[in-house]
């Protein structure tokens, strides 16, 4: 059963984001969005690149935490990067990612993830992101 998550698009990314480290952006290209406010459980927005805010709320490894998004009425909503210095629980970031479905056994060695694939079963086919760096602003 996937979870809505309705998050705030802060920007629809055509190419490098995040500051002056960048980011990796679609090949194809970003494919747009109807409105400014969207449910990323829907299976239009699997795909597409999407950047986000919020507050992190568990860093679970260097590549993988948990972002807080309910004041856009979602619910947590799982990240993956490659290892980040810059985010640590309580840090509000900005994350531009591609949206995706979350099993455990497609990331886990890629991105080094937790071996207790348990710590993710709240996430199990959920809607989440992939992204090259996350950039904390506090």
């Amino acid at each position: 059963m996937s979870r809505h998550v309705n998050v705030a698009v802060a920007t629809v990314v055509a190419g490098c984001l995040l500051g002056a480290g960048g980011c990796e952006a679609d090949r194809a290209g970003p494919a747009p969005v109807p409105s400014a406010t969207g449910y990323l459980g829907d299976a239009s927005f699997i795909g597409r690149t999407v950047t986000i805010s919020g507050w992190v709320v568990q860093v679970i490894t260097e590549t993988s935490f948990v972002v807080d998004t309910r004041q856009n009425g979602a619910e947590p909503l799982l990240v993956l990067c490659a290892p980040s210095r810059d985010v640590e629980k309580g840090s509000l970031v900005i994350v531009s990612g591609n949206v995706q479905r979350f099993y455990y056994s497609a990331y886990a060695d890629e991105y080094a993830l937790a071996p207790d694939a348990d710590v993710y079963s709240r996430f199990a086919a959920d809607p989440f992101l992939v992204t090259r760096r996350a950039m904390a602003l506090q």
